[in-house]
C-alpha cells in the first residue's frame, strides 16, 4: 500500500493521502517532479489540481525503490528530516559529537576492518556495557563499531558523508539506526523508514564490495510501571517501530543487502522487554549484548568467511 503525503505551496500546510496506492513513504508532488514523470509533475497553489497530480503521479512513480530490482542504483530525495544529512547543534551534544566523529574517522581510515558497526547508542554502547562481550566476539577479529549516541538517520548521513568510512574495504557492515527519529523527533515510519534507505545508498556508494546486515530497530519502553499516558505513548513509539521494520526489510535483496530483526531476544515470554537484558528499556545491558551477540554470530561467521 502506498502512504502519500503532500505538501501545498500555498499554504505550506501537509496532508495525508489514504494508503491506497502501495507501502512505502511519502513521496508528494516534489518527489514525483523530481522522478521526473510528467503526470506527477503538477503543483500547484490549489488543493483539487494537487491531489489530481498526486493520484496520477502516483500511478506511474517509482516510489518503493523495494519493488525494484536494482533499487540501490537510485539516488534518494531529501524532502524529509530523516534524510537532510545534518550535524548534531549544540544542544544535541555536538562538542563530544564531532570530536568522536574525528576520531572514528581517523580509526577507520588507519586500521584494517573487516566487521564494520554503525549505528546510535546502542550501538556505540558495545564499548561499555558490552565491552567485555565484545572482546569475547570481536576481540580477534578485525571488528570497528562506529555507533554515536542520539544519532538519527540524518546524522548517520552526515558522517557517511564526510569520511566516516573513508578507505575501509570491510566484509560486513551491520546498520541499526531509526529509534531516534520514531522515538525522540516523531518522525513518521514511512520517512525513517526512508531515511535508512537513504544511508543503503550512501553505503553502497562508499562500500562496495562489502555485505550489509540491515537490523530492525529493537523493542523498547516499559511498561510496568508507566502511567496510561505513557503507555499509549510507548504504543505508538512500538507501533512506529514495527511499522519501519514492516517496510526495510523490504530492501534487503539476500545477496548484498541482509536483513534480521534479532529484537524478539530481548522480550520476556509475554512479550515485553526483559529488563535483565535491557536495564534502560532501550539500551542492552551485558546480557544484552552476550543475547544480541549470539544471535549475530552464526551470520557473521558466514560472512567472515569463518
Amino acid at each position: 500500500m502506498f502512504h502519500l503525503t503532500w505538501q501545498t505551496v500555498g499554504d505550506g500546510k501537509r496532508y495525508n493521502l489514504p494508503q491506497n496506492c502501495s507501502r512505502f513513504v511519502s513521496f508528494g508532488l516534489a518527489e514525483a517532479r523530481d522522478c521526473g514523470y510528467l503526470l506527477g509533475m503538477l503543483r500547484t497553489r490549489t488543493f483539487f489540481p494537487s491531489l489530481i497530480g498526486v493520484f496520477l503521479g502516483c500511478l506511474l512513480l517509482r516510489a518503493d525503490p523495494s519493488q525494484n530490482k536494482d533499487y540501490l542504483k537510485y539516488d534518494y530525495h531529501t524532502n524529509f528530516h530523516a534524510t537532510q544529512a545534518k550535524i548534531r547543534t549544540m544542544e544535541e551534544g555536538f562538542s563530544l559529537w564531532m570530536p568522536r566523529h574525528n576520531n572514528l574517522k581517523e580509526r577507520v581510515r588507519k586500521e584494517p576492518v573487516d566487521l564494520l558497526m554503525i549505528g546510535d547508542s546502542i550501538v556505540f554502547r558495545w564499548e561499555r556495557q558490552g565491552k567485555k562481550v565484545w572482546e569475547e566476539f570481536y576481540g580477534n577479529r578485525r571488528a570497528v563499531q562506529i555507533g554515536s549516541s542520539g544519532d538519527h538517520t540524518d546524522h548517520i548521513l552526515w558522517r557517511l558523508q564526510n569520511g566516516a568510512v573513508a578507505g575501509a574495504q570491510p566484509k560486513l557492515t551491520v546498520l541499526l539506526i531509526g529509534t531516534n527519529n520514531t522515538g525522540l523527533r516523531g518522525d513518521p515510519p514511512e520517512e525513517t523508514a526512508y531515511g535508512v534507505f537513504a544511508i543503503l545508498q550512501e553505503l553502497k556508494k562508499r562500500l562496495p564490495e562489502s555485505k550489509i546486515l540491515l537490523l530492525g530497530i529493537f523493542p523498547r519502553g516499559n511498561y510496568a510501571d508507566a502511567s496510561e499516558a505513557h503507555k499509549r505513548r510507548l504504543d505508538q513509539i512500538t507501533d512506529a517501530n514495527q511499522a519501519v521494520n514492516k517496510i526495510i526489510k523490504n530492501y534487503a535483496d539476500e545477496k548484498t543487502v541482509f536483513y534480521r530483526d534479532f529484537g524478539s531476544v530481548f522480550l520476556t515470554g509475554d512479550g515485553y522487554v526483559d529488563p535483565k537484558l535491557m536495564p534502560d528499556y532501550v539500551h542492552p545491558g551485558e546480557a544484552g549484548f552476550r543475547a544480541w551477540g549470539q544471535a549475530m554470530e552464526p551470520f557473521i561467521k558466514t560472512h567472515l568467511g569463518e
